[in-house]
């Protein structure tokens, strides 16, 4: 018996969060009203079972619920680890639905450097490039298809980076490395393009660890960062950037404004060219 269909329409911004189910039936629609959101499941048939519609409604709560805990982190690597440490098992599961921007940014970072303005090799097995941020590896697949084989992952969570070694997708990997700290000498200047999805969001890395990802680049490399918009609009990210180009360390080459990113909202998609 198929189960509900979900899709995943943004309350108002000034909406109270709720963990609790508040659903209403509409003849085969089931909507529900949690975090922020409202969930809509579609009832494929009529006998759809009320324990199989509990056991979706009860797993959508759960996945936003963690999400949203997240997003209220204090950017403390402490508290950041060990939240990501209890997440790991679950994390795919709760994130990979409607994750656009996973393949999104894998795609702006190879339209980039294989265009005339990049003085890079254009065989992608040639290219060192590094996921910073990289979870548990869910970006490592869309980087393989676009035939990048020498990519490294980053993260602060040692039990994510446990679960991308599994993925096969990834050379190195590097757990427990916080980007919002100078960075060890084997990360600097070693890499031809960063990539860097989700970890400019609230309650994580600063606007500040910019910088680093320009150090980890090589003269002319790439470097691609998502921001949320209510990121850029909360801190001074914006300010980092246009400091970052005045010094003469990258030029924003372009900046993809309010871009597919996940099912619950949108991000910009930045996009340097390092000069340093």
């Amino acid at each position: 018996m198929p189960l509900p269909r979900v899709f995943l329409y943004n309350k108002p911004s000034n909406s109270e969060p709720e963990y609790s189910c508040r659903g209403l039936f509409f003849g085969k629609v089931y909507a529900l009203f949690i975090h922020r959101a409202i969930i809509v499941c579609e009832v494929n048939t009529l006998q759809v079972s009320n324990h199989q519609l509990k056991r979706v409604v009860k797993l959508i709560i759960q996945r936003h619920a963690n999400i949203g805990s997240a997003l209220e982190l204090d950017s403390d690597p402490v508290s950041i680890t060990s939240y990501y440490s209890k997440w790991a098992e679950t994390y795919d599961k709760d994130v990979i639905e409607g994750y656009i921007g996973i393949k999104l940014i894998s795609e702006l970072m190879h339209r980039y450097i294989q265009s005339d303005d990049w003085q890079l090799a254009k065989d992608p097995a040639s290219l060192n490039i590094v996921d910073v941020g990289c979870g548990t590896g869910i970006g490592g697949s869309s980087l393989a298809e676009l035939g990048y084989t020498n990519v490294d992952g980053i993260d602060l969570s040692p039990e994510m980076i446990a679960k991308a070694r599994q993925s096969g997708f990834y050379t190195n990997l590097y757990g427990g490395i916080n980007i919002n700290v100078p960075l060890a000498a084997n990360l600097v200047g070693v890499y031809d393009a960063v990539v860097c999805l989700g970890t400019f969001t609230p309650g994580h890395v600063l606007p500040e660890a910019l910088n680093q990802l320009f150090q980890m680049t090589r003269s002319h490399g790439a470097v691609v960062v998502s921001t949320r918009p209510e990121y850029c609009d909360t801190t001074d990210f914006q300010q980092v950037s246009d400091s970052a180009e005045a010094d003469g360390l990258a030029v924003l080459k372009h900046c993809h404004k309010d871009a597919p990113y996940r099912d619950d909202g949108n991000a910009h998609y930045w996009v340097y060219q390092v000069t340093g």
